[in-house]
C-alpha cells in the first residue's frame, strides 16, 4: 500500500511550491542586482589585473564543496524520505552520523585551504603587488567555508518543513549584511577587491548562527546523540554523496575552470571577460535552481510513495517554466550582448559579449530538462547521470586548455564550452532525461520543447528587428527594446502556449489575490 505523505505533515502542495519558487527567484534577483552593481563599480575603479584576482579566487573556490560533498550530498534527500515514512529516529540518526565526519572534513579542509592560501602565488599567476590580499581573501573564503559546513545539516530543517520562504527572507537579510558593510568599506575605506571578500564572510557567519538555531527549532528531531552513529548509514549517505561530488565538479567545470585556464593560458583582459560574461550564464542557471529547489522534497516524496506519473509531469510543468523563465532574459542578452557589454564595462571587454551570446545560447537545449538532476536525486539514480556529466565536461576542459593555449582567448574559450554542452544535450542528457521519467520524445516536445520555445521565438523577431533600425547607445534605449519583445514574449505565452493546467493554477493564483485585496 502506497504511503501518505501528508500524514507525516509533509505537504505537496501546488500553492506552497509557488510561493517557496517566486520567494526563491526575487531572492536571486536581487542577489544578482547587487552583484553586477559590484562588479560594474570596480571594474571602472581598479587595474584589470586587480579585478582579475578576484574570479580567479572565486573559481578556486567553487572546488571547496568537493571536500564536503561525499558527506553531504544525501543529507536533505534521506532526511526528507525519513520524515515523509514518519521515521523521526532515522533524521536524528542521520544527521548524529554525519556530523562528526563533517567536523574532521572541516579540520582536513582548513589545513589544505591555507596551505594552499600561503602559496598561491606558485599555483597561479597572481600580480606582485595582490599576493598578500589573494592570500588573504582565499584564507577568509577557506575559514567561512569550514565553519559553515559543520553546521550544514540542520539547514535541512528548512527543507524538511518546506520553509523556502523564509529560508529566502533570510537569504535576503544576509545579503543586506553583506552589502552594508561592503558600501562601509568601498565608500569608507576606497575600491579594493579584497572588501568583497570580506564584507562576504562576515554576512556568512552571522547566518550559520542564525539558521543553525532555526533550523533545530524548524525540526525537533535534527539533534546528535553520540550513541545513534551508524556505519551502514553513513557508507549509505556516503555512497550518494559520491556521485553528487562528481556532478558538482562536472558543474565547477563548467566555467569556473575557464577562468582557471584563462588565468594560465591567456591575460586579466580575458579573465575578466570571460567572467563578466559566465556570471550572467551561472546567475540565471542558479535562479532557475533556486526556483526548482522546493521542489527537491516534493518530488522525492512522490517517489517515496510512488506516484511515478504525477512526477514525471512535474518535472515537464517545471522544465516549461524554466524554459520561459530563463529564456525571457538569456534570448535579448543573446541579442543586445554587444550593446550591454559596451554600456556596462566598456570596449576593453567586449569580447565578453560573444561570451555572453554562445553561453546564452546554450540555455535553449538546457532548460527542457531543468528538473533532470532533481528527477535524478529523487530517484537515487545519479550515478549514470553525474559519471556522464563528468566525462562530457572533463572533455570540455581538455579542450579548453589547448584552445587557450593556442592564443584564442576567451572567446575560443566560450566556444569550445558551449559547443561541448550542446552535443552533450542531444546525444545523451535529452534521451537520458526521457528514460528517467519514462515519456516518449513525442510528448516530451508537445509539452515541453515547443511551448517553451516559441514566446523566445516570437520575442527574438522584435528584438532582432529593432537592433536593425534602432541604435542602442544607452541604458534607456535598451531597456525599451527589451520591453517591446518582452511584450510581444508575453503575448505569445499567454496567448498560444499556457497549458490547461497552467491556466487553472493561474486563475487560482489571481483567485487568492483578488480574495485579499
Amino acid at each position: 500500500m502506497a504511503l501518505n505523505p501528508e500524514s507525516s505533515g509533509f505537504r505537496i502542495s501546488k500553492r506552497l511550491v509557488l510561493v517557496n519558487s517566486a520567494s526563491s527567484v526575487v531572492t536571486r534577483f536581487l542577489n544578482m542586482t547587487v552583484l553586477l552593481w559590484v562588479f560594474q563599480y570596480l571594474i571602472k575603479r581598479i587595474p584589470a589585473e586587480e579585478f582579475a584576482v578576484y574570479p580567479v579566487v572565486s573559481a578556486v573556490m567553487v572546488a571547496a564543496p568537493l571536500f564536503f560533498l561525499v558527506f553531504t550530498g544525501g543529507i536533505s534527500r534521506y532526511m526528507v524520505a525519513a520524515h515523509v515514512q514518519g521515521d523521526d529516529e532515522q533524521v536524528t540518526r542521520i544527521v548524529s552520523t554525519i556530523l562528526p565526519l563533517l567536523a574532521l572534513a572541516s579540520l582536513v579542509f582548513l589545513g589544505v585551504g591555507l596551505t594552499f592560501a600561503f602559496h598561491v602565488d606558485n599555483i597561479l599567476n597572481i600580480p606582485d603587488n595582490m599576493i598578500g590580499e589573494a592570500r588573504l581573501m582565499i584564507a577568509l573564503l577557506v575559514t567561512s567555508y569550514a565553519i559553515r559546513m559543520i553546521f550544514l545539516p540542520f539547514e535541512a530543517g528548512f527543507h524538511v518543513r518546506q520553509r523556502f520562504v523564509e529560508l529566502n527572507l533570510l537569504s535576503v537579510g544576509q545579503e543586506l549584511l553583506k552589502v552594508s558593510f561592503l558600501l562601509f568599506l568601498l565608500i569608507g575605506i576606497g575600491p579594493k577587491v579584497l572588501w568583497v571578500v570580506v564584507a562576504t564572510v562576515i554576512a556568512e557567519l552571522i547566518m550559520v548562527v542564525v539558521m543553525t538555531f532555526r533550523g533545530a527549532y524548524l525540526l525537533p528531531s535534527l539533534r546528535v546523540r553520540r550513541r545513534m552513529f551508524d556505519r551502514s548509514r553513513a557508507r549509505e549517505l556516503m555512497s550518494f554523496g559520491l556521485w553528487s561530488t562528481l556532478g558538482h565538479l562536472s558543474a565547477m567545470m563548467q566555467t569556473d575552470a575557464a577562468v582557471v585556464i584563462l588565468n594560465l593560458f591567456a591575460t586579466a583582459v580575458d579573465v575578466t571577460s570571460f567572467y563578466v560574461g559566465s556570471t550572467l550564464y551561472g546567475q540565471i542557471n542558479r535562479t532557475i535552481q533556486l526556483g526548482m529547489s522546493p521542489l527537491q522534497p516534493v518530488l522525492t516524496a512522490m517517489h517515496s510513495v510512488d506516484e511515478q506519473r504525477r512526477l514525471a509531469m512535474t518535472a515537464m510543468r517545471g522544465g516549461r517554466y524554466a524554459c520561459w523563465i530563463a529564456l525571457a532574459v538569456a534570448v535579448p542578452l543573446a541579442i543586445y550582448a554587444r550593446e550591454f557589454t559596451l554600456l556596462y564595462v566598456g570596449e576593453t571587454y567586449l569580447s565578453a559579449a560573444w561570451v555572453i551570446g554562445l553561453l546564452m545560447a546554450v540555455q535553449v537545449l538546457a532548460r527542457p530538462t531543468a528538473f533532470m538532476a532533481m528527477v535524478a536525486v529523487a530517484k537515487a539514480q545519479v550515478r549514470n547521470y553525474y559519471l556522464a556529466t563528468f566525462l562530457i565536461m572533463l572533455i570540455s576542459v581538455i579542450a579548453m586548455i589547448f584552445v587557450a593555449r593556442s592564443g584564442y582567448g576567451a572567446v575560443g574559450v566560450a566556444l569550445t564550452l558551449a559547443v561541448t554542452i550542446f552535443l552533450g544535450y542531444v546525444f545523451f542528457f535529452w534521451p537520458f532525461f526521457l528514460r528517467l521519467i519514462n515519456i516518449g520524445t513525442a510528448e516530451f516536445l508537445r509539452q515541453v520543447v515547443v511551448p517553451g520555445v516559441l514566446p523566445a521565438v516570437a520575442g527574438s523577431v522584435v528584438w532582432i528587428l529593432l537592433k536593425m533600425v534602432v541604435t542602442i547607445d544607452n541604458w534607456g534605449v535598451l531597456f525599451l527594446c527589451s520591453v517591446a519583445g518582452g511584450t510581444v514574449y508575453l503575448a505569445v505565452l499567454f496567448g498560444a502556449c499556457l497549458s490547461a493546467t497552467d491556466k487553472a493554477d493561474l486563475s487560482g493564483v489571481l483567485g487568492r489575490i483578488r480574495a485579499r485585496q
